[in-house]
């Protein structure tokens, strides 16, 4: 085990046997795999810029940075929510959880254009996605993950709002029930905005940025 990735597991609360595994099985792989990947795609966000879209932030980080910022936070979240007796999720919805927020900008990665406009798309897309998830050992942390590829496919896609056009989960074969399925697209939703968006734990209470109102959202405004 690396020496970073012996600090990130030392940062895991000892109760936390999800995130615990996932650094101990992972937690070398992503070091290696994201370390030096912009979180933006480096060039993606120039190429945006001269095209005259509009880019969220101009300032980038690695994936491995992104990753970690909003991990850890949703996690804890996730305990706090379970302690109050607000939600409950099994081990495996949080794997599923994990490992789809990982993977969420799985084509910055690999530099490639998603598309999944129909079923043979979105086939092709889980065949690759399953095999880099296992060159990532996540297999490991989740010995049921080819029952749950088609989950993680369609919560890759719709993670970020701006996808948006795969919100239809004919073709994906998906898994887990549809409200747990929307509570955990939610929490990838969060967990992006917090890795993005929360440059200081002040920022939180920035209205505009959107993350209050999914905490009220994954709290059932409670």
């Amino acid at each position: 085990m690396y020496t970073q990735t012996k600090l990130l597991y030392g940062c895991v609360k000892e109760d936390n046997q999800i995130l615990g595994e996932y650094i101990e099985h992972c937690g070398d792989k992503l070091l290696e795999e994201f370390i030096i990947t912009p979180a933006k795609g480096g060039n993606w966000a120039k190429d945006r810029i001269e095209k005259g879209e509009t880019v969220r932030a101009l300032h980038d980080q690695n994936m491995l940075s992104h990753i970690n910022n909003g991990l850890y936070p949703t996690h804890e979240l996730i305990e706090l929510l379970e302690k109050d007796g607000i939600v409950k999720l099994s081990d495996e919805e949080k794997r599923i959880y994990t490992i789809a927020y990982t993977t969420h900008d799985v084509d910055k990665i690999w530099h490639t254009e998603i598309k999944s406009n129909n079923k043979q798309e979105i086939d092709n897309f889980k065949e690759k996605l399953f095999s880099y998830c296992i060159s990532m050992n996540m297999d490991k942390f989740f010995p049921d993950l080819k029952e749950h590829i088609g989950t993680i496919a369609f919560l890759i896609l719709n993670t970020q709002k701006s996808w948006g056009a795969n919100l239809d989960d004919i073709n994906f074969n998906i898994s887990i029930n549809g409200r747990k399925l929307t509570y955990i697209r939610q929490l990838c939703t969060f967990s992006d905005k917090v890795a993005y968006l929360l440059k200081s734990p002040s920022d939180i209470l920035n209205t505009e940025n959107g993350i209050n109102e999914l905490i009220e959202i994954l709290s059932y405004q409670k």
